[in-house]
């Protein structure tokens, strides 16, 4: 009543199953074909052999995660991290190879820009006071390490050699306070103990060979990616920096040079910097060869060769990265330079200012005769010079190179500042030498008219001069003028007169007030006295004709 069960009957087939309210009935027409359908297809091959291919999988199956698990706990055992005797040292290596990959063997500031010189001694610092400091305690630390678990591992190895020497004894089996199973169950366990740590101290070897190629790897890892973070600037300059290195441009008669230039910079990058980082790592010395770990390796075969490894400065040299890097450094500074060949064409214009320096000679210079005009002529030049090296451009980033054009100004205004210094010197020889000339003419002019003679005589000899200086007034206005323009030549080109100077010059325009007053007074005394001495003259004439008739009669 409680059990599932059928009922056959003459009609069909009544499926009971408990707690079902409803069973099924199946008509017995239906269950016979039923019947002989399932019958056919267990004649099939597939449902025939399903039991026997399904209990077949399972045990392939079984046997399978048999090997694996047999080879996992082969792995297991050549693990150094599933060893509670070497996990923690593995672990404390990795910590120490980090922090080796991650110094930083080349250090560059984005928004810097470095003078060559001044970037080599910042890497040079850095090598010396961090680089190799980091390595050689890294690998101190590392050997530390080693020698900690060798002597530990050892010690073990050798209170288990004892325990065991023990183990078949007598009062090993045998004892008023422990029961056979318990002493049965420690000289297993003692036993397993001593088989571990033999297998552990067969690894010892192979722990030094991996902390060799870790630093190895730490070494390398560390070079290159220094290496890298250089690359990265360059690749991906900040926007607010003006290139990574600067060179000065200058001209050399008809070229343009570039210090430093390509070749320069490259002896920096490869020479001074990524070559002594390859040398450094070379000159470290490496763990298998440490004499605290020899007596490991005696009797072992290939160590010397060290079988399948290379030292750190081969495995760097031959690694494509570092192949790479390098080819990139010397192709990003040769585009560099190749463009700043193109950008310093914007100079050309003020070569001229440098062949002029070149040729300029002060003592010729001195030596030509120069008027007024000339000197006008030749400042001028020198200040639109100076006006356009005031406009000219100090420099500009062209790839990862900021070309420096502030030295080339400064010694392109030197010259022009020196060459107009020297010419402002001889023009204020010049303006002394003709403001003393014009005054001492004007001085000689005014004793001139100074008299102011009763007869005729000395009123004729006033008349001429008068008239002789009416004529040449423009001539004396023109000198005065001169002499005026080159001081005043002088204070539009910033230059400080001298006290004597400034009191010469006012003297010249005092002289040259006086001389204009004093010919305006002659005049006005000629204009006065021209009726008196037309009288005088006529009188005298009369007398001369009288005096000549007698002598001829």
């Amino acid at each position: 009543k409680h059990v599932e069960h059928y009922t056959v009957t003459s009609s069909g087939i009544v499926h009971i199953r408990p707690g079902h309210p409803q069973s099924e009935f199946t008509p017995l027409g239906e269950w016979m074909r039923d019947s002989s359908v399932f019958s056919l297809l267990r004649q099939m091959k597939y449902f025939k052999m399903y039991l026997v291919g399904k209990t077949f999988g399972i045990w392939r199956a079984n046997v399978r995660r048999r090997l694996y698990e047999q080879v996992r706990k082969r792995v297991e055992r050549s693990l150094f991290l599933t060893k509670p005797t070497f996990s923690s040292t593995v672990a404390e290596l990795g910590a120490l190879c980090a922090e080796i990959r991650y110094t930083p063997a080349i250090v560059v500031d984005p928004q810097t820009t470095y003078q060559v010189d001044e970037f080599r001694e910042i890497q040079e610092r850095q090598h010396a006071n961090v680089v190799v400091p980091a390595m050689e305690a890294g690998q101190e630390r590392m050997a530390l390490l080693l020698e900690r678990v060798i002597k530990r591992t050892v010690d073990q190895v050798q209170e288990y050699t004892k325990m065991m020497e023990t183990n078949d004894s007598i009062d090993a089996m045998v004892s008023k306070t422990k029961s056979l199973v318990a002493m049965k169950r420690e000289r297993q366990e003692r036993a397993r103990g001593y088989k571990r740590i033999v297998e552990e101290s067969s690894m010892l070897p192979a722990l030094v060979r991996l902390a060799d190629l870790m630093l190895t790897e730490a070494l390398v890892a560390m070079v290159q990616n220094s290496m890298d973070g250089l690359l990265h600037v360059m690749r991906h300059p900040d926007p607010k920096s003006k290139g990574v290195l600067s060179t000065t441009v200058q001209f050399a008669h008809e070229l343009t040079t570039f210090t430093p230039d390509a070749k320069g910079v490259m002896r920096c990058l490869n020479d001074s910097i990524v070559d002594k980082l390859v040398e450094a790592i070379g000159a470290m010395p490496r763990l298998v060869f440490m004499r605290a770990f020899t007596p490991l390796f005696d009797g072992l075969e290939n160590h010397q060769g060290f079988e399948g490894t290379q030292s750190p400065m081969q495995v760097l040299t031959t690694h494509p990265n570092y192949v790479d890097a390098r080819a990139e450094f010397a192709a990003f500074v040769e585009d560099s330079f190749e463009k700043s060949v193109e950008y310093a064409k914007q100079f050309e214009d003020l070569r001229v200012v440098y062949k002029f320096g070149l040729s300029w000679n002060q003592e010729e210079y001195e030596q030509k005769p120069k008027d007024l005009p000339t000197f006008r002529a030749d400042m001028r030049v020198q200040r639109n010079w100076v006006g356009d090296l005031d406009k000219m451009r100090l420099g500009g980033t062209v790839g990862v190179v900021y070309v420096d054009a502030k030295t080339l100004r400064g010694d392109l205004h030197s010259t022009v500042t020196s060459m107009l210094e020297a010419m402002k010197a001889l023009l204020l020889v010049a303006a002394r030498e003709e403001a003393t000339r014009v005054g001492d003419a004007f001085e000689e002019r005014i004793k001139t008219m100074e008299p102011r003679s009763e007869d005729l005589a000395g009123f004729m000899t006033l008349m001429d001069h008068a008239s002789t200086h009416e004529t040449s007034r423009k001539q004396y206005n023109n000198e005065h003028k001169i002499v005026e323009d080159m001081y005043g030549m002088l204070v539009n080109y910033d230059m400080r007169i001298p006290a004597l100077d400034s009191a010469k010059l006012d003297d010249l325009n005092e002289a040259v007030s006086k001389f204009k007053g004093d010919v305006d007074d002659a005049k006005e005394f000629i204009e006065s006295k021209t009726p008196a001495m037309m009288k005088t003259l006529k009188n005298d004439a009369a007398d001369l004709e009288e005096e000549l008739f007698k002598v001829q009669s």
